[in-house]
């Protein structure tokens, strides 16, 4: 993930805009402008690319089964090297990046994570034996630019499955609250993990503040239908996700989309099909005004823009002017007209303790609604409980608010 580039225009303002209350928020990128070829699969890679990732020298990096390769900003390739495997036969690799350009991977599946240089030079390896920080089954890693490993671990010895917190030396930390599959972390901590058909986004503290997208029944049935519009991920985790310049989240996903969302979880737009011929499988942040988007063998980069952008559209449905009153009035706009749900979270130290949700209004233009304690299913226990909003619209899109306002009982 590269961080910030200082004074470039669609910087972290633009993207911390997006996570305000605004309905157009000033400066938000709009799409992007898919630009020059920076990198290409090796021939004789034979299995399509899983993952692409940059540095804050927008150098390239590629993984396609156990093969790993670097590249320079100008797509010419530094080095190209095989990720050792714990198992027979080898299946695929886990990896993220730091901001200065050391590769941590793992077999996926594996119990080793190793550490590289950008020119693939090996610094160091560790599989964290003994003890609560014991590896048994990698399934995921995520670089935190504060500067640690957090490595999931589907298959912990002796325990339940966790996320584990390392140094880059491979020292164990701790665990870290959430789930086990893809992770990534922005500049600030902030931490989005995906699983099911959800994202779930966790403060630094552990708290987990949101849910995009949501679980539901694939071509409808018994549950909901899942839905399929902008800020969903259309009933599948999305294939990669990437944070970056403001907490940004670049998600893959549903099939042959992109979408930005700001820090809150405020989709700025989506495109799909950006790479006529080719299906887009990766993504990530290169620098603050472009990201790198990758198919199955090409990586291209593509600029950020205000203008309109081909295949890129800004969400028809957003929240704003989003309050909570004393007397426990929740007061909101919505752009266009939807089918509106309050989503209350109980949290304590750092846990979700108890979730429940309410109908509220969904009319265009100004909408409130009395938070009790009571309704028709029962009551929920006294407490502070901290409050979401959700809205989907007539064609499937959503917007979802981070649960950062509360209200006590």
């Amino acid at each position: 993930m590269a961080s910030l580039s200082q004074g470039l225009a669609l910087g972290i303002a633009a993207l911390v805009a997006v996570g305000g209350s605004a309905p157009d928020a000033r400066g938000a990128p709009s799409g992007v402008h898919v630009g020059a070829l920076v990198a290409t699969a090796p021939m004789d890679w034979t299995e399509p690319l899983s993952l692409v990732r940059t540095d804050t020298e927008r150098r390239v990096f590629l993984s396609s089964g156990q093969h790993v390769a670097s590249f320079t900003s100008d797509g010419d390739i530094i080095a190209r090297w095989d990720v050792p495997d714990d198992l027979r036969p080898s299946t695929a690799v886990v990896l993220d990046v730091s901001p200065a350009g050391e590769l941590f991977a793992a077999e996926a599946g594996g119990a080793t994570v190793h550490r590289y240089a950008a020119d693939g030079r090996p610094i160091g390896s560790w599989s964290g034996t003994g003890g609560a920080g014991a590896l048994g089954r990698v399934t995921g890693i995520a670089y935190d630019p504060r500067g640690s490993v957090v490595v999931s671990d589907a298959e912990y010895r002796g325990g339940p499955i966790a996320q584990k917190r390392f140094t880059n030396e491979g020292t164990y930390l701790g665990p870290v609250p959430g789930l086990t599959q893809q992770t990534t972390i922005g500049p600030s901590g902030r931490r989005w993990t995906a699983a099911s058909a959800s994202v779930t986004g966790y403060l630094p503290s552990g708290r987990q503040f949101q849910v995009l997208g949501d679980d539901c029944t694939p071509g409808g049935g018994e549950r909901v239908p899942c839905a399929t519009g902008i800020g969903t991920f259309g009933g599948a985790p999305p294939e990669d996700l990437s944070a970056g310049p403001g907490d940004g989240l670049l998600a893959v996903g549903p099939v042959d989309r992109v979408q930005l969302f700001g820090p809150a979880g405020r989709v700025a737009f989506a495109c799909d099909r950006l790479l006529p011929g080719s299906r887009v499988v990766t993504a990530d942040f290169d620098g603050s005004r472009h990201i790198v988007v990758g198919s199955e063998r090409h990586v291209h980069r593509a600029a950020f823009t205000r203008d309109a952008a081909r295949r890129c559209r800004r969400p028809p449905l957003a929240i704003a002017g989003l309050r909570l009153g004393a007397d426990r009035i929740l007061r909101y706009r919505l752009s266009t007209r939807a089918t509106v749900q309050v989503r209350l979270w109980k949290v304590e130290n750092g846990v979700t303790t108890g979730m429940a949700t309410r109908g509220a209004p969904g009319q265009r233009g100004r909408n409130q609604l009395r938070i009790r304690r009571c309704d028709a299913r029962g009551c929920l226990e006294r407490g502070r409980w901290h409050v979401s909003l959700r809205a989907t619209d007539r064609r499937s899109n959503r917007a979802d608010t981070p649960a950062l306002l509360s209200v006590r009982f």
